[in-house]
């Protein structure tokens, strides 16, 4: 494999995670320098497993200067049904911490319904894992709703007392640091 100079795509790509308080060194997190893979183009990658197969992605724009008419993610999953994450939960894990977002859950090593809305599919998924589950959602409305789904499915629901200016775990871990 042939060495190349880091771009400057690849440099805020670092620069944006790195920022958010991971670590790039994280088998999570994925990059492709091809300017040929058009929508993946200038994003990040974060693929999606399913009994450590890859089934699907999420690409993030790497940065907060988005081009206007340019989504900032771009999703190739399987299903709308899909939980991030599963693959992670591991026996001796005694709960499992469910956020909205992917970037979330990987902050957490938890799992994140890719929105917040749950599907018939992703509750049956996450209760299959015969654990206390824990819906830690984005402080919105959206946030809101899943909070009444949560409880409707008999889940916990954690709502950290964060300062005003935090929306989600990936905010709080921003601001506050990574708990260990």
């Amino acid at each position: 494999m042939e060495f190349t100079e880091p771009t400057e795509d690849w440099t805020n790509a670092v620069m944006y995670l790195t920022d958010r308080g991971f670590d790039i060194t994280d088998d999570r997190f994925m990059w492709s320098p091809s300017k040929q893979h058009g929508r993946v183009s200038k994003r990040f990658i974060l693929p999606f497993t399913y009994k450590g197969k890859v089934v699907g992605y999420t690409a993030r724009w790497a940065g907060n200067n988005i081009p206007d008419g340019m989504p900032k993610y771009y999703n190739q999953q399987p299903k709308k049904d899909f939980v991030y994450g599963l693959d992670r939960q591991t026996a001796d894990k005694e709960i499992v911490i469910v956020t909205e977002g992917q970037l979330d859950a990987i902050h957490i090593d938890g799992t994140a319904l890719g929105g917040s809305e749950v599907a018939e599919q992703q509750s049956m998924l996450l209760n299959r894992l015969q654990r206390q589950i824990i819906v830690v959602p984005d402080r919105d409305q959206a946030g809101s709703k899943l909070v009444e789904v949560a409880i409707e499915h008999g889940w916990s629901v954690s709502m950290p007392s964060w300062s005003q200016d935090i929306n989600d775990v990936g905010d709080a871990v921003s601001k506050y640091g990574r708990l260990y």
